[in-house]
């Protein structure tokens, strides 16, 4: 790619911040396993020719807040911020503590483990599924395909993809149950939520629930 850069002084940050004309937030990833202009191209190509337009789409929908500019991010964040309230969340608590117990009691009698993999990164995957009403027999898939994507893919490119496909293939399932039979869950709020009077676009959903997935 030709080199970064590394903005350290604040003013320079501040500024940044600001110029979404040169800084978009659209574009996140800069990273050594992105694809060339032109393989990117190529890849989206046989994609489309293997999965089809629509669902192809539906996978590039970024992972908003993070991925959105002004005037969407203000409206996307907004979104968020009544479910992640400290009453809301609150409802969570005991269950996430029961987690901890149930993921401690799987390895204390070994009288070792490892912090991350053992207990750490089971945590965040498994609460996050439970509030988008995910079943919770599908902890262990959603922390695979996390860890596939988020570390793992890092030096594996199709691990990388094939996780984003079996996040995003999932998800998109789930909302389209959610549209026929809304549950008492995050996906289904952010369904019946509604911007300028217009229901949030289902590709924004999707890539909401992505970036809690993978956040």
């Amino acid at each position: 790619w030709g080199g970064s850069f590394m903005p350290t002084r604040y003013e320079d940050l501040f500024n940044i911040a600001r110029d979404i004309e040169h800084y978009s937030s659209r574009d996140v990833l800069v990273a050594s396993v992105m694809p060339a202009p032109e393989d990117a191209e190529r890849q989206r190509a046989e994609a489309v020719e293997e999965y089809g337009e629509e669902l192809v789409q539906q996978y590039n929908v970024g992972a908003p807040p993070i991925t959105s500019d002004p005037p969407v991010h203000t409206w996307a964040r907004k979104l968020l911020l009544p479910p992640f309230s400290v009453t809301s969340v609150a409802k969570y608590e005991e269950e996430t503590r029961e987690l901890c117990r149930k993921l401690i009691d799987g390895f204390i009698k070994d009288g070792r483990a490892d912090g991350a993999v053992d207990y750490a990164q089971q945590i965040p995957p498994r609460v996050i599924a439970s509030m988008l009403g995910l079943p919770e027999e599908m902890a262990g898939e959603f922390t695979e395909w996390v860890r596939g994507f988020l570390e793992l893919g890092l030096t594996n490119p199709e691990l990388r993809e094939q996780s984003a496909k079996n996040i995003f293939g999932y998800l998109y399932a789930q909302i389209q149950e959610r549209k026929e039979n809304p549950k008492d869950d995050l996906i289904s709020e952010l369904l019946a939520q509604k911007v300028d009077g217009e229901p949030v676009p289902e590709a924004h959903v999707l890539g909401t629930c992505f970036l809690l997935i993978v956040a």
